[in-house]
């Protein structure tokens, strides 16, 4: 079972303002404006005003582990977070994720329980209920792909009702994995969402066969007419005709997000892997509710993981990681990318041992997946995980190098005002 943090960092309220600033395709982290540097920053279009990190879950493992928040902010406000409990190198299978639940934006938290499911899709039907389905399928007694889902009617529902979820379309063993996503309502009245699956073998071994030779994955948008009971394939967001040339992950493109803009269209972005690392995130979009999608292209930004977020106030946010737990905007639907932001070095990258005196001291790092909700129309709860660090720490974040004995996993957030200029605003309505 996971452990609920309770030790909090108090919070005096909204702290320090970083404006965000234009960012080209070469822009690195290194480039990036600073969250709580006190800098206003060249960008006189959108500012952020960072709040104090607050730690919300921890879980000591010696090894790594509390990583990958996924998040969804019901309509009465109760907001859902979903995580990974295990580190990655322990490959239980399924892979298990804890469920903790906020009714009063973030400030307290109360656990759901933790299921065998690779984490959470997260949306809302329109009876207000919540479901948390399971991102990968199960047999039932007749040999049928399910989707096991928790439904909680109202969201603050003591307890869940668990539904079958099933999907159509998919050959038998290619049902898609639901990557820590959430559903969104089309223009059309549907749910849609993102997902990607195999174009061989089986979505499982995709995922878990090491020694499976790499195929080829498609990003697949589904559709539901039925509230989120039933989803069917509606259409390749891309197609995954160009099988990789890559050591497992075999993924070419994975991790995939879906978000209605303000617009009406639909915009999907996804996570690209290249025989050198990670690749530019691409995207497309959709003007018919997810039955056709534009060309992708790229954002020209490096990433793992995107969140999106559309505010009321206008502004299109994407959080995304590696390098570092970052955050953009777009006053475009996500046409032109800006104002890269860092809130957390990544540091996965940096020499984890032979920090001290102490071989046995190591430097803290982020997993660097990360989730967004909106609290109110210009206002975010931004989600990341850092492993390894100390306990107690000093500084807003922990970073300082840990001994075994104090040193833990923990998932943090941090809330941010998001403000968009007068003279936009002016800009936008002309």
């Amino acid at each position: 079972m996971t452990t609920l943090g309770r030790r909090w960092i108090k919070s005096p309220g909204w702290l320090l303002i970083v404006a965000l600033g234009l960012a080209s395709a070469a822009s690195l982290a290194a480039a990036d404006y600073q969250a709580w540097s006190g800098l206003r920053g060249p960008d006189s279009a959108v500012q952020f005003e960072f709040g104090m990190p607050r730690l919300i879950v921890s879980l000591k493992t010696d090894d790594t582990g509390i990583y990958a928040p996924h998040a969804f902010r019901a309509s009465d406000g109760t907001i859902f977070l979903g995580y990974y409990t295990y580190p990655d190198g322990w490959s239980p299978d399924p892979f298990p994720a804890a469920l903790i639940r906020s009714v009063d934006n973030g400030l307290t938290w109360r656990s759901l329980g933790e299921r065998g499911n690779l984490g959470y899709m997260l949306g809302e039907t329109a009876d207000k209920s919540v479901m948390a389905v399971d991102c990968s399928w199960a047999e039932d007694a007749n040999g049928d792909r399910i989707y096991a889902a928790q439904k909680f009617s109202p969201a603050g529902a003591p307890k869940a009702e668990m539904v079958k979820v099933r999907v159509h379309g998919f050959a038998k063993a290619q049902e898609p994995y639901f990557h820590l996503t959430r559903m969104v309502r089309a223009r059309n009245g549907s749910l849609v969402t993102a997902a990607y699956t195999a174009t061989e073998g089986t979505t499982h071994a995709m995922w878990w066969d090491e020694k499976a030779p790499s195929v080829a994955v498609r990003i697949v948008c589904l559709a539901s007419e039925d509230e989120g009971q039933n989803w069917r394939f509606l259409s390749y967001v891309e197609p995954g005709e160009k099988p990789p040339t890559i050591p497992p992950p075999r993924s070419r493109v994975c991790e995939p997000f879906v978000e209605a803009l303000a617009d009406g269209r639909l915009l999907c972005i996804y996570r690209t892997q290249g025989p050198h690392g990670l690749g530019e995130m691409m995207q497309s979009w959709s003007s018919d509710s997810g039955l056709t999608w534009s060309d992708p292209v790229s954002s020209e930004i490096v990433g793992v993981d995107p969140c999106l977020l559309q505010l009321k106030n206008g502004v299109l946010l994407c959080a995304f990681g590696r390098p570092d737990v970052r955050l953009m905007y777009s006053l475009d639907g996500g046409g032109h990318w800006r104002g890269l932001t860092t809130l957390y070095h990544y540091g996965h990258s940096d020499p984890q041992v032979k920090t001290g005196d102490s071989a046995d001291e190591r430097r803290p790092f982020s997993h660097a997946y990360t989730s967004i909700v909106a609290l109110s129309d210009d206002r975010i709860l931004y989600f990341f995980d850092i492993h390894e660090h100390r306990i107690p720490w000093s500084g807003l974040l922990p970073s300082e190098p840990a001994r075994r004995e104090n040193r833990t996993n923990s998932i943090f957030e941090v809330p941010i005002q998001v403000t968009i200029a007068d003279h936009e605003k002016t800009n936008r309505s002309n």
